[in-house]
């Protein structure tokens, strides 16, 4: 079972999940094995596998799971992945809804 389907069993019935995924551009120019932490945002662009314009770097990123509630309640989770790692969207993904799903229980209780 993914991550998906594991938090859609702990929200009430109707949520929606989204997830967006945000890369560093492969640029031979920047060489980032030289810098250190998280990505700034301005080097972060949104990225869907398999329709993006650019070719992502093979380290830093960051996923952002939204979770809409029937209610109409919007909570966000989010993950980074430094520009020393290789970025997965399996980690990113877990490790994202894992926080979203956090604040929901949080404001909500246990479901």
């Amino acid at each position: 079972m993914d991550a998906i389907e594991s938090a859609k069993k702990l929200l009430p019935e109707g949520s929606q999940v989204y997830l967006v995924y945000f890369r560093v551009p492969q640029n031979p120019n920047v060489p980032i094995t030289k810098q250190k932490g998280q990505p700034r945002p301005e080097q972060l662009r949104a990225y869907k596998r398999g329709n993006a314009w650019f070719e992502p770097a093979p380290r830093g990123g960051k996923a952002v799971a939204v979770i809409k509630l029937p209610d109409g309640a919007v909570i966000n989770g989010e993950s980074f992945c430094s520009l020393t790692e290789i970025f997965s969207y399996k980690i990113g993904r877990a490790i994202a809804l894992g926080r979203a799903i956090k604040q929901y229980l949080a404001a909500h209780g246990a479901a």
